[in-house]
């Protein structure tokens, strides 16, 4: 229960007592934080403390509500074993041993299992482990939650009061106590919160001492900000926590499962796990790891398995053929396909299944895509490549198309997108002509700090990435981005993560990204290169990349897997493409008018060149120049016209 003290206070105390938003500002007479107290006044000001206070000689009766005791939790059972970290738990014995600086850090990648080990050293001493008790015999690990220290700490005062009252505690060698900080890199502060970073200056004499001993932990990213004042990074002694292997993880999920089992009443096949680790790799949120990414992974499999179970039940309610599955399995299975629609729905917020579909791709290219060959040849078999799965991907897919605007390349971007991820929306387009100028480059990774717009919450372009990284990033017109904006997409294409100035990742490692380009067309055309023969030869990455070295970065263009050149449309390709938008057209426009009658409804693209009217629709609109661009705007206006001169009709012969 807390109490109330009264504290009288001089004109020398005013700034503790001052908010700590406020802190440093003065008020119009020149006094401190505005308490209402003048030069030689004073004031009293009631406070609420907690029911432990220290005497200034530490803290001896009891303990302090600020702590959380691992001891005790780990006696409850709420701790699981930590399994292949003994390595880990000796150093940390090592460091909490030493004379000076008896304080770790345990830094590694989110997820790796850092909070367990101190958890385990907990679970450890009060199982009597000889090797930990030799070393901590009588010790008590308490976490220390930052929430707890600054929540309710309006005042400066209230602030230290409560850390110092957690420091005499700790350093009181009766109570025998070891304090953990969990996300410890808070306790550093920053310029728009400065609260926590009150506590660093106070914590940093105490722990400089060696009375006091404390076990840290924080993200490898999280601890070079954290370190980085060289007075404070020398009081602490690294432990790297490195990520479990597939096979640890994998161990440690069978020591796991009867508890989760028990809890979700879904079984996990021994079999299964195996598979639960490398899908809870394959579809991770960038930045977790194993074993957290595997462990989440199964409890949401579970969960998933048992709410599919409820609405079984309740069908069976109408349905009594249903109760035959439930009797004949009262405990749900979860299998692999349920893992994969479970980790899908954790990554993209939708579960629903997508296969790199070539046969699809395949298809959908001979119907839209007319000539380019050699094109469509590429990108299928990259795409078949794509869906062996033979190792996790580290890089994006990556294309460069390259040739004359009109002749395809943003179509097969599409029918890339509903191929591969299901649907035309998985695209993020980015016309690279608006980013002509180095400063554009704010406009995709953030303004740097300090700058105008660095604290703006508005959406970058791929943004939508960390939500959904299953998608095609299609960079229109390539060559018009500047030098600096090329060279960004370097790193993205080569190492499949950037950093923006917000200090996010992207990850690009699960996207397909396609960069379209006009440039070389001149050179591409010249007969030497066979783009005005009758047959174009295939051209290798070498002579592509010898067209468009005058427009890009050799070490740019080396960083595309499939350079691919487009060839310039034919008028007898233009007239089966103005075959392929005519019945694109007249299927959109039979279903949005369906009191009107549109004759043929479909016309066979390989017959195309024999119908007079495409033919002289053709030879009307048909530029080399444009390629196949006019194609949809021709048709158009063709079957617009037609209708317009015969308001009245309901029926059109169209061809």
């Amino acid at each position: 229960m807390e109490k109330t003290t009264n504290i009288k206070m001089g004109k020398h105390d005013t700034l503790r007592m001052a908010s700590i938003h406020d802190f440093g500002k003065n008020d119009q007479n020149g006094n401190g934080s505005g308490t209402g107290a003048g030069a030689g006044s004073s004031a009293v000001v009631s406070v609420t403390q907690a029911p432990s206070k220290s005497n200034g000689q530490g803290q001896d009766d009891g303990e302090i509500d600020l702590l959380v005791n691992y001891n005790e939790l780990a006696k409850k059972g709420h701790f699981s074993e930590a399994l292949f970290r003994d390595a880990q738990i000796m150093q940390v014995l090592s460091v909490l041993a030493s004379k000076k600086k008896p304080n770790a850090i345990l830094t590694g990648d989110s997820g790796v299992g850092k909070t367990q080990i101190v958890e385990e050293i907990a679970r450890r001493l009060v199982n009597d482990d000889p090797i930990v008790n030799s070393m901590l015999k009588g010790i008590t690990l308490y976490e220390l939650p930052l929430g707890k220290i600054v929540s309710g700490s309006s005042f400066v005062g209230q602030l230290e009061e409560k850390i110092y009252q957690v420091i005499d505690f700790a350093q009181n060698p009766k109570n025998k106590a070891i304090i953990f900080i969990d996300e410890i890199h808070q306790i550093m502060g920053s310029e728009s919160n400065p609260t926590y970073n009150k506590l660093a200056q106070i914590l940093k004499p105490a722990l400089g001492r060696g009375h006091l001993r404390v076990i840290g932990a924080t993200t490898t990213q999280e601890a070079v900000t954290f370190l980085s004042d060289p007075a404070f990074s020398r009081r602490w002694s690294d432990v790297q926590v490195p990520e479990l292997s597939p096979e640890q993880t994998a161990e440690i999920v069978l020591n796991i499962r009867d508890a989760f089992q028990k809890h979700h009443n879904v079984i996990l096949p021994d079999n299964v796990i195996e598979h639960a680790v490398a899908i809870g790799d394959e579809f991770k949120q960038y930045g977790s790891h194993r074993p957290d990414s595997t462990i989440t992974l199964i409890d949401k499999a579970m969960a998933d398995a048992r709410i599919k179970r409820v609405k079984l039940k309740e069908e069976a309610k109408v349905n009594p053929h249903l109760q035959h599955i439930i009797a004949a399995q009262p405990r749900p299975i979860v299998g692999v396909k349920q893992l994969k629609q479970s980790a899908l729905s954790l990554l993209t917020g939708d579960e629903k299944m997508f296969e790199q579909n070539a046969d699809l791709l395949e298809n959908a290219l001979d119907d839209r895509i007319i000539g380019q060959e050699t094109a469509k040849t590429a990108v299928i078999d990259a795409v078949k490549r794509l869906g062996l799965r033979l190792t996790k991907r580290k890089r994006p897919v990556s294309f460069l198309f390259a040739g004359p605007s009109g002749t395809g390349k943003t179509e097969i971007a599409k029918q890339i997108t509903e191929a591969v991820f299901g649907s035309k929306e998985r695209m993020v387009y980015i016309n690279m002509s608006e980013f002509s100028n180095p400063a554009s480059m704010t406009r995709i990774i953030g303004s740097s700090a300090g700058y105008v717009g660095s604290d703006s919450k508005q959406e970058l372009p791929f943004d939508t990435l960390e939500n959904n990284p299953y998608q095609v990033v299609l960079l229109d017109e390539f060559e018009k981005a500047h030098t600096e904006v090329q060279r960004f997409f370097m790193q993205a294409l080569d190492e499949g993560v950037v950093k923006t100035n917000r200090n996010k990742e992207i990850d690009f490692s699960r996207t397909i990204i396609i960069a379209t380009t006009n440039a070389g067309v001149i050179d591409m055309s010249k007969r030497s290169l066979g783009f005005v023969q009758e047959e174009a030869p295939k051209r290798s990455n070498e002579d592509i990349i010898r067209i468009l070295q005058s427009s890009f970065d050799t070490e740019l263009l080396n960083r595309f897997e499939k350079l691919i050149a487009f060839t310039p449309i034919q008028k007898e390709d233009y007239t089966k493409i103005l075959a392929v938008k005519y019945n694109q057209l007249i299927e959109e426009a039979q279903a949005n008018r369906k009191d009107l009658l549109f004759a043929p409804s479909h016309i066979d693209i390989d017959q195309a060149v024999s119908n007079d009217k495409l033919c002289e629709l053709a030879e009307q609109s048909y530029t080399p120049a444009s390629n196949g661009r006019p194609a949809e705007r021709t048709i158009r206006e063709y079957i617009e016209n037609t209708i317009l001169d015969n308001p009245n009709a309901t029926q059109f012969d169209l061809l």
